[in-house]
């Protein structure tokens, strides 16, 4: 930015942006995720809820209940 360039830094964890290894790690990490009232779409290393209901509220109500305990799982 502005014509100035940041420092090089090593990467002290984690994978490289684009490993092979990285889809595998997730799936093996995820591979246990909490049963939700949400349906899941899983790719790579994304994860989407998703659900239907009659009013928006019912929606969301449901996703926030998954989300938590996704969010839980995760932390």
């Amino acid at each position: 930015m502005n014509n100035k360039c940041s420092s090089w830094r090593h990467q002290k964890n984690g994978l490289p942006q684009g490993s092979v290894l990285s889809p595998c790690l997730f799936n093996v990490y995820i591979n246990d995720l909490p049963s939700t009232r949400s349906l899941k779409f899983i790719y790579a290393d994304d994860i989407c809820l998703t659900t239907q209901d009659r009013t928006f509220m019912a929606l969301e109500d449901t996703l926030s209940e998954d989300l938590d305990k996704v969010a839980v799982f995760l932390s």
